[in-house]
């Protein structure tokens, strides 16, 4: 098991890396394409090995910038070397009635003519604030700014970024970070491997990682956060219709409003709360009951570490 988890660390840092050094983002972009924003709704991307970043605007026309390295980073490619790669790749730039396309796919695996002699393909997509995104990358990073709308965002292997978005927002990766800011609707955000922080956010969240830590600061809600391995640490404004939060192997600190009717039920190792108004049971490692007459489910618990609420 302990093999297995420095083989897991290992591979992260490696993606992580080669994701940092294969795109650099002061590079000149490969090609750009300009459309009109009458009557765009929607994007859809997909890239087999770069970065995808959407930036909201509040005028002007869309834009997609393409952004093309070498697999292996230290491989500067002339752009003749780039266009002779490219005869093994499919490249959709384009545009419908409503719908921004970029996707860039390699004709057929690249193992068969080696990884080092692919392409890291990436996307900088400028757009109207109001839009739908559906957006992919199989080892990249995903970067959201200034968007309103259904969000859809998925990653094999890079960090997922979100930065001043309102919507609805389905947000996966399964070996990188998740980084929430300014946040304000519905939120599913899950990561197999890497740690999760949530800043200045409101709505309804619920966020996981299997084996990283979790840091939620200035939250105001319904939240419902889970680790596998991790610490919880929750700064919490305002509660809504319930607050869950659960680690399996961590400790969990909380800092939230006592004021509001709330049914608790809080274990760990240790259980260390400041209250009044309550009825029910109070262990070491148990509390159970009603605060000021109950209402709001509030479930924290943790199997291998304490909880400490305020």
């Amino acid at each position: 098991m302990k093999t297995r988890q420095i083989l897991t660390a290992f591979l992260m840092a490696f993606v992580s890396l080669t994701t940092i050094q294969a795109q650099n983002d002061t590079d000149k972009p490969y090609l750009t394409k300009t459309f009109s924003p009458a009557g765009l709704t929607s994007i859809k991307t997909e890239t087999s090995g770069g970065n995808v970043s959407v930036y909201g605007q509040n005028s002007g026309d869309a834009r997609i910038e393409v952004y093309i390295r070498a697999n292996n980073w230290n491989q500067k490619l002339s752009d003749s070397e780039i266009k002779e790669r490219l005869e093994k790749y499919t490249i959709q730039i384009d545009k419908d009635a409503n719908t921004l396309t970029a996707i860039a796919k390699p004709l057929e695996s690249g193992w068969k003519w080696g990884w080092k002699d692919g392409l890291s393909i990436s996307f900088k997509i400028y757009v109207p604030n109001n839009i739908t995104s559906n957006l992919r990358t199989s080892g990249g990073n995903i970067h959201l700014s200034n968007l309103s709308g259904n969000q859809d965002a998925k990653t094999s292997g890079g960090n997922i970024s979100l930065s001043t978005i309102k919507g609805i927002v389905d947000a996966e990766t399964s070996g990188g970070n998740i980084d929430i800011d300014r946040f304000n609707g519905t939120i599913d955000a899950q990561t197999s491997g890497g740690n999760v922080k949530v800043a200045d956010s409101k709505g309804s969240l619920k966020i996981g990682t299997s084996g990283g830590n979790i840091r939620i600061a200035q939250v105001s809600g319904s939240l419902d956060a889970h680790t596998s391995g991790g610490n919880v640490t929750a700064d919490i404004s305002s509660l809504e219709k319930y607050l869950t939060l659960s680690t399996s192997g961590g400790n969990i600190t909380v800092k939230m409003p006592m004021d509001k009717g709330m049914d608790l039920d809080l274990s760990g190792d240790r259980v260390s709360v400041a209250m009044q108004n309550f009825d029910g049971t109070i262990k070491d490692d148990r509390v159970k009951g009603k605060l000021n007459g109950g209402g709001i489910p509030v479930r924290i618990s943790t199997s291998g570490g304490n909880v400490r609420i305020n």
